[in-house]
């Protein structure tokens, strides 16, 4: 199967990230499985230039919604990656991206290792 491009580095950094957080040996499998899948089935969408100057953007919007863009970094870069690809953003935490509805699509989903890609 051919790669697909459409996911952050970051997003694949913090999906290998989320076995630390696992809290059973079932629950750090089940992640770590979720992680090879997506580390296999994508090729990650670089932060560029273009998603440098997004990412500004991205930032003074959210300092006009009353909020800091400090905590925020990882998912502005993530963010800003799908901005300027014009790709919407899948998120279990729609609220994190408060105040970006401007310059990107953003779409809630479900947590849960029940969607892995198919193979």
């Amino acid at each position: 199967m051919k790669a697909v491009q459409g996911i952050s580095r970051g997003t694949l950094c913090r999906t290998r990230l989320s076995p630390a957080g696992a809290t059973t040996p079932v629950d750090v499998a089940v992640r770590s499985q979720v992680f090879a899948a997506t580390k296999a089935w994508v090729q990650p969408l670089p932060f560029d230039g273009q998603a440098a100057e997004k990412y500004g953007e991205m930032a003074a919007l959210v300092l006009a919604a009353g909020r800091q863009p400090r905590p925020r970094r990882f998912n502005l870069m993530i963010a800003a990656i799908a901005a300027v690809r014009h790709l919407p953003l899948y998120t279990a935490n729609p609220d994190d991206f408060r105040g970006l509805q401007p310059v990107i699509t953003i779409v809630a989903v479900s947590p849960g290792a029940d969607r892995l890609p198919s193979r």
